[in-house]
């Protein structure tokens, strides 16, 4: 018998996420998470907090990522919001408003996988 294309598993139906393999995208784990960290920019975003521990105000963002638009930056780091990945914090009380962005757990835990596929990445690295 075949074993399953994303985990691994033996068999039609993945036995951990109960799905037949290919047909429900939206229910596998490893779609949904190339889903969030796929999207254009996000892993370049992903990398400022990787880099630069702590939080970060988002023209600290914008400057380290200059050809990045102001506009997509801020969809991504509301995407990584939604995802629960980064917190927003907002200080009220600061002239002008200071918001602060931070990983969370659940992002932290991207940092093993990006560094996984960019020794992927050296490893096949096609030369042009």
């Amino acid at each position: 018998m075949d074993k399953h294309t994303l985990c691994g598993e033996e068999g039609i139906y993945c036995p951990i996420y109960g799905i037949k393999c290919g047909s429900d995208i939206e229910r596998c784990p490893v779609c949904r998470a190339f889903k969030v960290i796929g999207k254009k920019w996000t892993l370049q975003i992903l990398q400022e907090f990787f880099v630069n521990k702590g939080s970060r105000r988002f023209n600290q963002i914008q400057k380290s990522l200059h050809w990045i638009t102001p506009k997509v930056i801020s969809a991504r780091l509301k995407d990584m919001e939604e995802e629960d990945i980064i917190e927003r914090k907002v200080y009220p009380e600061k002239t002008p408003i200071l918001i602060k962005y931070t990983l969370k757990d659940k992002g932290q835990d991207l940092r093993e996988i990006i560094q996984k596929a960019s020794e992927w990445g050296k490893k096949w690295e096609i030369e042009t």
